[in-house]
């Protein structure tokens, strides 16, 4: 009779075991490796273009009297980046040529159409697109220094000046 008792319990034990082990949940699935992004080259030429809007002031020394030029502008941007292997700073050289049809009224009968070259200084924001694209925001402050404006069949000579702040938008594409 003891054989039959711990047969019994033997046979009750591996059924209860079996039916636990069966009642246990699946092991997890394996994690992917965290995603870590790999930081945008901004190493390289690039070409673009860019649109915006500018308005300044134009200085008239002869009459003592100023005007508040404005409108829009459009051209094309080329340059050259460089970024330090694993550094989050970027050093470049830009130069951009833009059309604009910045205007203003004057009183009297004098006018300026004149192509000057001058300074800028301002900042802005890049970001990369898709590929090699990039879209660009950004503010400046030009100076186009002074120039010279003949007024009338008197020929009264007088100094121009002219400053503008710029807001413009572009894409450019990198090499």
């Amino acid at each position: 009779m003891r054989r039959v008792l711990l047969t019994t319990i033997g046979l009750l034990a591996v059924a209860a075991t079996a039916a636990v082990a069966a009642d246990l949940p699946r092991a997890m699935p394996a994690r992917a490796p965290a995603y870590i992004p790999i930081g945008y080259n901004w190493t390289g030429f690039y070409l673009g273009i860019n649109g915006g809007y500018a308005w300044g002031r134009s200085h008239w020394n002869s009459f003592g009297s100023s005007s508040d030029p404005s409108g829009a502008m459009v051209g094309g941007t080329a340059g050259y980046n460089w970024q330090a292997a694993g550094s989050p700073w970027v050093f470049g050289l830009e130069g951009d040529l833009d059309w604009t049809n910045i205007k203003a009224s004057q009183p009297g009968f004098a006018g300026v159409n004149d192509t000057n070259v001058g300074w800028s200084a301002g900042a802005g924001i890049e970001a990369a697109l898709a590929g090699n694209w990039t879209a660009k925001l950004e503010y400046l402050h030009v100076d186009l220094g002074h120039t010279n404006c003949v007024v009338g069949a008197c020929a009264l000579s007088t100094r121009v000046g002219f400053h503008a702040d710029e807001v413009r938008a572009g894409v450019n594409y990198r090499f």
